[in-house]
Protein backbone atom coordinates (compact mmCIF):
# COMPACT_ATOMS: atom_id res chain seq x y z
CA UNK A 1 0.00 0.00 0.00
CA UNK A 2 1.50 3.35 -1.09
CA UNK A 3 0.62 6.32 1.09
CA UNK A 4 1.36 10.00 1.02
CA UNK A 5 4.35 11.09 3.05
CA UNK A 6 3.06 13.60 5.59
CA UNK A 7 5.29 16.23 7.11
CA UNK A 8 5.57 16.50 10.88
CA UNK A 9 3.35 19.59 10.84
CA UNK A 10 0.76 17.98 8.56
CA UNK A 11 0.63 14.98 10.87
CA UNK A 12 0.03 17.28 13.84
CA UNK A 13 -2.89 18.97 12.10
CA UNK A 14 -4.50 15.66 11.10
CA UNK A 15 -4.14 14.28 14.64
CA UNK A 16 -5.65 17.36 16.30
CA UNK A 17 -8.70 17.36 14.00
CA UNK A 18 -9.14 13.60 14.41
CA UNK A 19 -8.90 13.90 18.21
CA UNK A 20 -11.79 16.38 18.21
CA UNK A 21 -13.80 14.01 16.04
CA UNK A 22 -12.91 11.07 18.29
CA UNK A 23 -13.94 12.97 21.42
CA UNK A 24 -17.26 14.03 19.90
CA UNK A 25 -18.32 10.74 18.33
CA UNK A 26 -16.41 7.86 19.93
CA UNK A 27 -14.92 8.60 23.35
CA UNK A 28 -16.90 7.04 26.21
CA UNK A 29 -19.36 5.64 23.69
CA UNK A 30 -20.39 2.00 23.42
CA UNK A 31 -21.33 0.53 20.05
CA UNK A 32 -23.21 -2.64 19.24
CA UNK A 33 -22.36 -4.12 15.83
CA UNK A 34 -25.17 -6.39 14.61
CA UNK A 35 -24.61 -8.96 11.85
CA UNK A 36 -25.69 -12.39 10.62
CA UNK A 37 -23.41 -15.40 10.87
CA UNK A 38 -24.68 -18.85 9.84
CA UNK A 39 -28.17 -17.34 9.63
CA UNK A 40 -28.04 -16.33 13.28
CA UNK A 41 -28.18 -12.72 14.44
CA UNK A 42 -25.04 -11.90 16.41
CA UNK A 43 -23.38 -8.82 17.86
CA UNK A 44 -20.13 -7.31 19.07
CA UNK A 45 -19.90 -4.71 21.82
CA UNK A 46 -17.24 -2.02 21.42
CA UNK A 47 -15.87 0.62 23.76
CA UNK A 48 -13.71 3.62 22.87
CA UNK A 49 -11.62 5.37 25.50
CA UNK A 50 -9.16 8.23 25.22
CA UNK A 51 -6.16 6.01 25.85
CA UNK A 52 -6.88 4.04 22.64
CA UNK A 53 -6.46 7.09 20.41
CA UNK A 54 -2.66 7.40 20.38
CA UNK A 55 -2.10 3.87 19.10
CA UNK A 56 -4.64 4.35 16.31
CA UNK A 57 -2.67 7.36 15.01
CA UNK A 58 0.53 5.33 14.72
CA UNK A 59 2.41 8.09 16.53
CA UNK A 60 5.55 7.23 18.47
CA UNK A 61 4.78 9.52 21.36
CA UNK A 62 7.18 10.87 23.95
CA UNK A 63 4.40 10.84 26.53
CA UNK A 64 1.89 8.27 27.77
CA UNK A 65 -1.13 7.46 25.63
CA UNK A 66 -3.41 9.12 28.18
CA UNK A 67 -1.29 12.28 28.23
CA UNK A 68 -1.05 12.26 24.43
CA UNK A 69 -4.84 12.27 24.08
CA UNK A 70 -5.29 15.00 26.70
CA UNK A 71 -2.76 17.19 24.89
CA UNK A 72 -4.73 16.60 21.68
CA UNK A 73 -8.13 17.49 23.12
CA UNK A 74 -6.66 20.52 24.91
CA UNK A 75 -5.07 21.54 21.59
CA UNK A 76 -1.70 21.59 23.29
CA UNK A 77 0.00 18.79 21.34
CA UNK A 78 3.15 19.85 19.48
CA UNK A 79 5.58 18.11 17.13
CA UNK A 80 7.92 17.80 20.12
CA UNK A 81 5.52 15.25 21.63
CA UNK A 82 5.87 12.60 18.90
CA UNK A 83 8.40 11.42 16.33
CA UNK A 84 8.15 12.41 12.65
CA UNK A 85 5.82 10.14 10.65
CA UNK A 86 7.29 6.89 9.37
CA UNK A 87 5.78 4.67 6.66
CA UNK A 88 3.40 2.95 9.08
CA UNK A 89 2.16 6.21 10.55
CA UNK A 90 1.66 7.69 7.06
CA UNK A 91 -0.71 4.84 6.20
CA UNK A 92 -2.72 5.39 9.37
CA UNK A 93 -2.87 9.16 8.93
CA UNK A 94 -4.33 8.70 5.44
CA UNK A 95 -7.47 7.10 6.89
CA UNK A 96 -7.55 8.50 10.44
CA UNK A 97 -9.95 11.38 9.50
CA UNK A 98 -12.57 8.81 8.45
CA UNK A 99 -12.48 6.61 11.56
CA UNK A 100 -15.70 7.80 13.20
CA UNK A 101 -17.57 7.83 9.87
CA UNK A 102 -17.22 4.05 9.83
CA UNK A 103 -19.90 3.79 12.52
CA UNK A 104 -22.50 5.75 10.56
CA UNK A 105 -22.31 3.89 7.27
CA UNK A 106 -22.38 0.52 5.55
CA UNK A 107 -19.48 -1.63 6.72
CA UNK A 108 -18.24 -5.22 7.02
CA UNK A 109 -16.96 -7.39 9.86
CA UNK A 110 -14.87 -10.54 10.01
CA UNK A 111 -12.45 -12.62 12.05
CA UNK A 112 -8.78 -11.86 11.49
CA UNK A 113 -7.00 -14.34 9.22
CA UNK A 114 -3.65 -13.79 10.97
CA UNK A 115 -1.89 -14.96 7.80
CA UNK A 116 1.63 -13.96 8.75
CA UNK A 117 0.68 -10.43 9.80
CA UNK A 118 1.93 -9.38 13.22
CA UNK A 119 -1.12 -7.49 14.44
CA UNK A 120 -2.80 -7.80 17.83
CA UNK A 121 -6.41 -8.04 16.69
CA UNK A 122 -9.08 -10.72 16.91
CA UNK A 123 -11.40 -9.29 14.27
CA UNK A 124 -11.77 -6.29 11.97
CA UNK A 125 -14.46 -3.82 11.07
CA UNK A 126 -13.99 -2.13 7.71
CA UNK A 127 -15.73 0.16 5.26
CA UNK A 128 -17.26 -1.08 2.03
CA UNK A 129 -14.85 0.99 -0.06
CA UNK A 130 -12.10 -1.44 0.96
CA UNK A 131 -9.66 1.20 2.20
CA UNK A 132 -10.21 1.40 5.98
CA UNK A 133 -10.08 -1.38 8.57
CA UNK A 134 -10.10 -1.21 12.36
CA UNK A 135 -8.82 -4.13 14.40
CA UNK A 136 -10.38 -5.02 17.76
CA UNK A 137 -9.24 -7.13 20.69
CA UNK A 138 -11.94 -9.23 22.32
CA UNK A 139 -12.49 -8.55 26.02
CA UNK A 140 -14.88 -9.94 28.62
CA UNK A 141 -17.40 -7.08 28.45
CA UNK A 142 -16.46 -4.64 25.68
CA UNK A 143 -13.98 -5.11 22.86
CA UNK A 144 -11.40 -2.36 22.34
CA UNK A 145 -9.84 -0.88 19.17
CA UNK A 146 -6.25 -1.96 18.69
CA UNK A 147 -5.13 -0.96 15.22
CA UNK A 148 -6.12 1.20 12.24
CA UNK A 149 -5.15 0.07 8.75
CA UNK A 150 -5.25 1.61 5.30
CA UNK A 151 -6.21 -1.78 3.89
CA UNK A 152 -9.31 -3.56 2.66
CA UNK A 153 -11.08 -5.74 5.21
CA UNK A 154 -11.53 -8.58 2.71
CA UNK A 155 -7.76 -9.01 2.64
CA UNK A 156 -7.69 -9.43 6.41
CA UNK A 157 -10.73 -11.51 7.30
CA UNK A 158 -12.56 -14.74 6.59
CA UNK A 159 -15.47 -14.91 6.44
CA UNK A 160 -16.23 -11.26 5.73
CA UNK A 161 -19.79 -10.51 6.83
CA UNK A 162 -22.18 -7.65 6.21
CA UNK A 163 -23.06 -5.43 9.15
CA UNK A 164 -26.84 -5.10 9.44
CA UNK A 165 -27.09 -2.37 12.09
CA UNK A 166 -24.96 -0.25 14.40
CA UNK A 167 -26.34 0.82 17.77
CA UNK A 168 -24.80 3.37 20.11
CA UNK A 169 -25.12 4.54 23.69
CA UNK A 170 -23.19 6.61 26.18
CA UNK A 171 -20.97 4.53 28.40
CA UNK A 172 -22.97 5.48 31.49
CA UNK A 173 -26.33 4.52 29.94
CA UNK A 174 -27.95 1.18 30.68
CA UNK A 175 -29.49 0.57 27.26
CA UNK A 176 -28.82 1.06 23.57
CA UNK A 177 -31.53 3.47 22.46
CA UNK A 178 -30.25 4.82 19.12
CA UNK A 179 -28.89 3.37 15.93
CA UNK A 180 -26.45 5.17 13.66
CA UNK A 181 -26.77 2.81 10.71
CA UNK A 182 -29.23 0.21 9.43
CA UNK A 183 -28.88 -1.78 6.23
CA UNK A 184 -31.83 -0.99 3.94
CA UNK A 185 -32.72 -4.68 3.68
CA UNK A 186 -32.67 -5.24 7.44
CA UNK A 187 -35.82 -4.93 9.54
CA UNK A 188 -34.69 -3.00 12.62
CA UNK A 189 -37.75 -4.24 14.55
CA UNK A 190 -36.14 -7.70 14.65
CA UNK A 191 -33.95 -6.37 17.43
CA UNK A 192 -37.03 -6.12 19.67
CA UNK A 193 -37.30 -9.90 19.79
CA UNK A 194 -33.70 -11.10 19.38
CA UNK A 195 -31.86 -12.92 22.16
CA UNK A 196 -30.01 -9.74 23.16
CA UNK A 197 -33.05 -7.44 23.18
CA UNK A 198 -32.62 -6.92 26.93
CA UNK A 199 -29.79 -4.50 26.10
CA UNK A 200 -31.99 -2.38 23.83
CA UNK A 201 -34.76 0.04 24.80
CA UNK A 202 -36.77 2.73 22.95
CA UNK A 203 -34.63 2.35 19.84
CA UNK A 204 -34.67 5.27 17.39
CA UNK A 205 -32.56 6.60 14.55
CA UNK A 206 -29.73 8.91 15.44
CA UNK A 207 -29.43 12.14 13.51
CA UNK A 208 -27.56 15.29 14.35
CA UNK A 209 -29.36 18.20 12.69
CA UNK A 210 -27.69 20.93 14.73
CA UNK A 211 -25.96 22.11 11.57
CA UNK A 212 -28.23 21.97 8.56
CA UNK A 213 -27.06 23.46 5.28
CA UNK A 214 -29.80 24.05 2.71
CA UNK A 215 -29.30 23.84 -1.04
CA UNK A 216 -32.14 24.91 -3.32
CA UNK A 217 -33.26 22.23 -5.75
CA UNK A 218 -32.38 22.80 -9.39
CA UNK A 219 -33.27 21.17 -12.66
CA UNK A 220 -30.77 18.33 -12.42
CA UNK A 221 -32.00 14.76 -12.52
CA UNK A 222 -32.44 12.82 -9.31
CA UNK A 223 -29.20 11.36 -8.06
CA UNK A 224 -28.87 8.49 -5.60
CA UNK A 225 -26.23 8.78 -2.88
CA UNK A 226 -25.12 5.30 -1.90
CA UNK A 227 -24.62 6.20 1.74
CA UNK A 228 -28.11 7.45 2.54
CA UNK A 229 -30.50 5.27 0.49
CA UNK A 230 -32.44 8.45 -0.24
CA UNK A 231 -32.91 10.11 -3.59
CA UNK A 232 -31.36 13.53 -3.45
CA UNK A 233 -32.06 16.44 -5.78
CA UNK A 234 -30.19 19.72 -5.40
CA UNK A 235 -28.21 22.32 -7.28
CA UNK A 236 -25.02 20.40 -6.53
CA UNK A 237 -23.32 19.12 -9.63
CA UNK A 238 -23.04 15.36 -10.31
CA UNK A 239 -19.30 15.68 -9.67
CA UNK A 240 -19.96 17.16 -6.23
CA UNK A 241 -22.48 14.46 -5.38
CA UNK A 242 -20.00 11.79 -6.47
CA UNK A 243 -17.31 13.35 -4.30
CA UNK A 244 -19.65 13.38 -1.33
CA UNK A 245 -20.75 9.78 -1.83
CA UNK A 246 -17.10 8.66 -1.93
CA UNK A 247 -16.26 10.42 1.30
CA UNK A 248 -16.75 9.01 4.79
CA UNK A 249 -19.00 11.78 6.03
CA UNK A 250 -22.06 10.64 7.95
CA UNK A 251 -25.00 12.51 6.51
CA UNK A 252 -28.55 12.13 5.33
CA UNK A 253 -30.87 13.95 2.96
CA UNK A 254 -34.35 15.13 3.88
CA UNK A 255 -36.95 16.45 1.47
CA UNK A 256 -38.77 19.49 2.81
CA UNK A 257 -42.23 20.81 1.91
CA UNK A 258 -40.89 23.37 -0.56
CA UNK A 259 -39.04 20.65 -2.44
CA UNK A 260 -35.67 21.62 -1.03
CA UNK A 261 -33.26 19.06 0.32
CA UNK A 262 -31.12 19.44 3.40
CA UNK A 263 -27.77 17.78 3.96
CA UNK A 264 -27.30 17.27 7.66
CA UNK A 265 -23.87 16.49 9.07
CA UNK A 266 -21.98 16.63 12.32
CA UNK A 267 -20.40 20.00 13.03
CA UNK A 268 -16.97 18.43 13.43
CA UNK A 269 -17.23 17.06 9.88
CA UNK A 270 -17.49 20.52 8.32
CA UNK A 271 -13.93 20.45 6.99
CA UNK A 272 -14.57 17.06 5.37
CA UNK A 273 -17.73 18.39 3.75
CA UNK A 274 -15.76 21.34 2.47
CA UNK A 275 -13.12 19.05 0.97
CA UNK A 276 -15.72 16.78 -0.64
CA UNK A 277 -17.90 19.50 -2.10
CA UNK A 278 -15.29 22.23 -2.47
CA UNK A 279 -17.76 24.64 -0.89
CA UNK A 280 -18.09 26.06 2.60
CA UNK A 281 -21.39 27.54 3.81
CA UNK A 282 -20.55 31.06 4.95
CA UNK A 283 -23.81 31.54 6.80
CA UNK A 284 -22.80 29.11 9.53
CA UNK A 285 -20.04 29.33 12.09
CA UNK A 286 -19.53 25.70 13.05
CA UNK A 287 -16.12 25.83 14.64
CA UNK A 288 -15.81 23.30 17.48
CA UNK A 289 -16.12 24.91 20.89
CA UNK A 290 -12.96 24.89 22.93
Amino acid sequence: MIAKNFSHQQALKIILVAANDYKENLENKNFMIVYYESNKLKYKLLNFSGENFCHLTGAKANVSSTKFYKLCTDKMLSIKDFAPPNSTMNLKLAVLPYLSGLFFNHCLIGNFLKSGILLQSDYFLGNSKNVLSVGFLSRKTYDIPRTLLNQGIKELTNPTLKVEAILRKNKADDYYSEYTYCNKSFDISLLDKCNFSHMIKDLHYYKDNNNAVNFNSGNEENLTVNKSDLVKKSNLSPEQITALSKSSIPFQSVKTADDNFTIMFNKLDLDKVNQALNILPKQHDNKPKR
